[in-house]
């Protein structure tokens, strides 16, 4: 596992999955009003119990080294919701992603109070098979 990494479990069914997002590896921001973007690294994995990811920053703030399971986490289409946590702050984020005319994928990452950071990411060129468990 990489160090830093959130990991989820989404509730898709392996068709569904792979047709909505593509497996492999991804990159990213998340950036919060008047600060730098942070860069987000990670893969997605089609698995037996559905899709993965793992999704973290390399400087430690965002993601986990603990595997976390999130039950309402989903992937519906070219869209997709999971979970985020702040690391070094300890907050939890709610993130939304969609799939734009470009093929990336932008939305937003919202803390409980309501505030929220604008999130990129980018899917892998060519859709990888198969799980590293």
């Amino acid at each position: 596992m990489r160090p830093f990494a959130l990991l989820l479990a989404l509730c898709a069914t392996p068709a569904l999955a792979q047709s909505a997002l593509p497996t492999g590896p991804w990159t990213g921001t998340i950036e919060w009003a008047n600060a730098a973007p942070v860069a987000l690294t990670g893969d997605i994995e089609e698995c037996t119990e559905g899709l993965k990811i793992r999704l973290g920053s390399e400087d430690g703030a965002y993601g986990t080294e603990e595997v976390l399971r999130v039950e309402d986490a989903t992937a519906e289409g070219a869209a997709f919701q999971f979970g985020l946590e702040n690391t070094r702050r300890g907050y939890r984020l709610t993130c939304t992603a969609a799939r734009q005319g470009d093929g990336l994928f932008a939305g937003r990452c919202q803390t409980a109070d309501g505030t929220w950071a604008r999130l990129r990411l980018e899917p892998p060129a060519v859709a990888m098979i198969g799980c590293s468990e």
